[in-house]
C-alpha cells in the first residue's frame, strides 16, 4: 500500500526554485511505493501564482504540468470552502497522510496534530520531520 503524501503549493514550486526533483527526492528519502496527493484548493492556488507575473508565475506553470503528470487529485467531503492551510491538515488527519510543505507556520499546526511532514532543508535537499510508519 503506498504512502499517501500531500503536496502543498509553495513544495510544488522546488523544481523551479531550487532545481530540486522533488518526486525522486521524496521516493529516495522513504524508499517506498508514493502517492502524491494534490487537493483541489492547492491546484487553484498554484493556478492564481501561473497567472500572475514574474518568475514564480513560470515555475507554477511547471507545477500544473507536475501536477497532471505525477499526483493524483482528491476532492474529499467535509473540506470544500475551508482555507488552503485548513483543508490540508484535515485532509491529511483523514487520510493519514504525511505534508509536503515549506509553510513554517503549517507545519508548525501539522506538528501539533502529529502529522509528518517533508520540507526542503538548506535549499538543496529534504528532510522529513516525524515519523512515516
Amino acid at each position: 500500500m503506498p504512502i499517501k503524501i500531500i503536496l502543498d503549493s509553495n513544495f510544488l514550486l522546488i523544481p523551479f526554485q531550487f532545481g530540486v526533483n522533488i518526486f525522486e527526492a521524496i521516493e529516495d528519502l522513504l524508499d517506498r511505493n508514493i502517492e502524491f496527493i494534490v487537493l483541489p484548493q492547492i491546484i487553484e492556488e498554484v493556478k492564481r501564482i501561473a497567472n500572475g507575473m514574474g518568475n514564480d508565475s513560470r515555475g507554477a506553470k511547471l507545477a500544473l504540468k507536475l501536477i497532471e503528470e505525477r499526483c493524483k487529485v482528491l476532492d474529499l467531503e467535509g473540506i470544500k470552502g475551508l482555507g488552503v492551510d485548513e483543508s490540508i491538515v484535515r485532509a491529511a488527519v483523514k487520510l493519514g497522510a504525511a505534508v509536503a510543505t515549506n509553510d513554517k507556520e503549517l507545519r508548525r499546526k501539522l506538528r501539533s496534530k502529529g502529522i509528518p511532514t517533508i520540507f526542503l532543508r538548506e535549499r538543496s535537499h529534504l528532510d522529513i520531520d516525524g515519523y512515516i510508519p
